[in-house]
């Protein structure tokens, strides 16, 4: 099975590749306001990337296009792929602009996929300590194509 991983530049985005393989973007090889076509084919995407600090995406005008637009256009080119997106708990209580995208995000992308080939994974804070479960998690869902949210507290 042939997986793609967008946004292995942060700790977890790292942290997937060395433990899944497959192919794995940086934010040099592809930005989430660009156009997906040039992306290799992959059966399962875990989308990773995002512009995650909450004072960034309150202030930054292209916070919406990188995480709100940009997962459901990667999920729109990859038609018949398992998607596997990395939300937020925050995606819950929306009380920042990182909540509201990412709850956003989540609506846009279950319009695009339905519930057969998507994946939400909302973890809490992420922190070293629990990286190895958290892709542990995150290697099953995918694999197994355990569609529906996910929550890692």
């Amino acid at each position: 099975m042939s997986s793609l991983i967008i946004g292995k530049n942060g700790m977890l985005g790292e942290a997937l590749y060395k433990r899944i393989g497959g192919v794995a973007t940086t934010s040099r090889d592809f930005d989430l306001r660009g156009d997906p076509k040039d992306l290799p084919e992959a059966e399962l995407v875990y989308i990773v990337a995002a512009m995650s600090k909450f004072r960034d995406c309150e202030l930054n005008p292209d916070s919406w296009a990188i995480n709100v637009d940009g997962p459901i256009r990667v999920a729109h080119h990859f038609k018949n792929s398992f998607i596997v997106y990395i939300s937020s708990e925050a995606a819950e209580w929306g009380r920042t602009a990182y909540g509201i995208q990412k709850a956003h995000a989540e609506l846009g992308l279950l319009a695009v996929c339905g519930y057969e080939r998507l994946a939400i994974f909302r973890p809490c804070k992420i922190v070293p300590s629990m990286l190895n479960m958290l892709c542990r998690d995150l290697d099953r869902i995918g694999k197994e194509r355990l569609c529906g949210v996910h929550r890692f507290r």
